[in-house]
């Protein structure tokens, strides 16, 4: 689209510049090393501007480029086709350029399936799953079947496709593959597929933007194996969890029990008028707060009875001297009643 983009800008220009859009072509090719090429089609004139370059004698116009964006004029994928240029299968992608609202040319990239083999065998090594590529017409266009790539599985369409050979005899087509001619463009469990001896089973997906399907195989051998093997783990590790759980708990339970008798001791000697001893505990915890408050209750509790017995002693020795007045008092008074006897 960016392409077309900067195509469509240069084809409103009154004199069109033919050799800068070589030289797009040329650059985009070169840093592209998973673009087999890079062209504009000229509608209007019917020629090729193509790096790298090829020797051709046929009307862009004639091609089936032409046809399917006059059919359907936006960005899509060709279907999988023999170039005759250069001997060999491959799909493009292709955008319309379209000036005053008309359409005037396409540009595309030819893509070989090199390129999206790549991508699936990096996808299968992070994986114990297969895969395989198939465009619309059931020609692989990347697989893990041996030498199947770029060969038709679809018995409907068994020698439609030039260059295109059958993976299997139309009829074991049919059969072992009966699977793909389900038209449904919704996702589509694949129950049983032998390949090679091994039985897989897998899951087909289309997608939307070129009708692909992607196929994802899962040895069942190996599925049942893997799915034991994750059943015994989790058995083993619910048990270790459980036995963890359990020692945890006991741990916690000891831990509780010492913390309780510690504070019951405590609680003990506070009855019996002991405010200097305190709740001791080492957890961050909710106890260590109860331990906190309680201690602070016992520094309020002792400062008290300090007070009080300050107060006992200060009447104490109040009551001695009032004691001492009313003795003074007692002597002055029988001194007096001696005045008045000798008066």
């Amino acid at each position: 689209l960016q392409l077309s983009q900067v195509i469509e800008a240069i084809l409103t220009n009154e004199e069109k510049d033919y050799t800068q859009i070589d030289e797009i072509t040329k650059t985009l090719q070169e840093q592209n090393s998973d673009y087999l090429a890079v062209y504009f089609m000229d509608f209007q004139t019917g020629k090729l501007h193509v790096t790298p370059e090829i020797n051709y004698d046929w009307d862009v116009r004639d091609s089936q480029t032409f046809a399917k964006l006059n059919s359907n004029p936006k960005l899509q994928w060709m279907d999988i086709y023999l170039d005759t240029g250069v001997n060999q299968l491959m799909t493009s992608v292709i955008a319309p350029i379209f000036n005053n609202n008309k359409l005037v040319g396409a540009v595309g990239f030819d893509i070989d399936f090199s390129t999206i083999g790549s991508i699936r065998e990096s996808i299968e090594a992070g994986t114990s799953s297969k895969l395989m590529i198939i465009d619309p017409n059931g020609l692989i266009v990347s697989s893990f079947i041996e030498d199947g790539d770029g060969t038709n599985i679809n018995a409907d369409n068994s020698g439609k496709v030039e260059g295109v050979s059958d993976l299997l005899k139309p009829g074991e087509l049919a059969t072992e593959f009966n699977w793909l001619l389900n038209d449904s463009n919704t996702d589509i469990q694949i129950d049983q597929f032998n390949w090679a001896g091994v039985d897989y089973t897998g899951e087909m997906q289309t997608i939307e933007k070129n009708n692909w399907k992607i196929v994802s195989f899962v040895d069942k051998n190996n599925f049942a194996e893997k799915l034991k093997e994750f059943t015994i783990n989790g058995w083993i590790s619910m048990i270790i969890g459980l036995v963890i759980g359990c020692l945890f708990a006991y741990f916690m339970s000891r831990k509780l029990i010492q913390i309780f008798s510690n504070l019951k001791k405590v609680f003990e000697r506070t009855a019996k008028g002991d405010f200097i001893s305190r709740f001791e505990t080492t957890s961050n915890d909710e106890i260590a707060d109860l331990a906190n408050h309680y201690n602070q209750m016992l520094d309020g509790v002792h400062r008290l009875v300090l007070q009080v017995n300050e107060n006992t002693n200060a009447i104490r020795n109040s009551s001695n001297s009032l004691a001492i007045i009313a003795k003074e008092n007692e002597q002055a008074l029988n001194n007096v009643s001696t005045s008045i006897e000798e008066i």
